[in-house]
């Protein structure tokens, strides 16, 4: 269930930031916005564990 929640959360916030881009960009805008949320959520998906244990080490 975890794994819908947080598809469906980097969905959501992929397509906010391309209607954004389309909105004040264009098709170029909307392009820029879409190398953005493709970056974005390779991290996300890939490191946030990572970030989320070295976060959690910091407050020990």
């Amino acid at each position: 269930m975890n794994g819908l929640k947080t598809a469906l959360l980097l969905g959501i916030m992929s397509g906010l930031l391309l209607a954004g881009g389309e909105l004040f960009g264009g098709r170029n805008g909307f392009y820029i916005a879409l190398a953005i949320a493709v970056f974005m959520n390779f991290f996300g998906y890939f490191f946030s564990d990572k970030m989320r244990i070295a976060e959690a080490a910091g407050q020990a």
